[in-house]
């Protein structure tokens, strides 16, 4: 969604909402420090104020988090989300997160927090309650 003419990402994230009107949305950590992370954070939650909205964790980037929600996961769960990571083909040379070793140690420190076997967890900035 986000390019460099600010104002059609503007209209982008305004068509999506009134498009799909989401209930749940998903967005970087407003902790996060890479430039990119912080605007599509920045951006989703202007556009998608009057909705759900949970943070994700991207333990490398983010100075604080708050871990508010956590989501149990299955093993079906993190095999896709390795498969997905894996679809990053410009991340893989030099990133050392992207690996199914860190995936499945942080789905395992989640979920040992909350004494499941596994989980992810999310900050919370918007609950919205109907």
């Amino acid at each position: 969604i986000i390019t460099s003419d600010w104002s059609s990402d503007v209209c982008s994230s305004d068509l999506l909402n009134r498009e799909y009107r989401p209930s749940l949305v998903f967005v970087p950590s407003a902790t996060d420090t890479h430039q990119d992370h912080k605007t599509v954070a920045d951006e989703g939650f202007r556009a998608f104020k009057r909705t759900t909205i949970l943070a994700y964790e991207l333990s490398w980037n983010t100075l604080e988090f708050s871990n508010r929600c956590f989501v149990t996961l299955e093993e079906e769960d993190i095999q896709k989300k390795i498969a997905a990571l894996y679809e990053y083909n410009s991340q893989q040379a030099c990133r050392t997160y992207v690996n199914e070793a860190y995936v499945r140690a942080l789905a395992l420190v989640r979920g040992t927090q909350i004494q499941k076997p596994l989980a992810e967890v999310f900050d919370v900035p918007r609950l919205i309650l109907d």
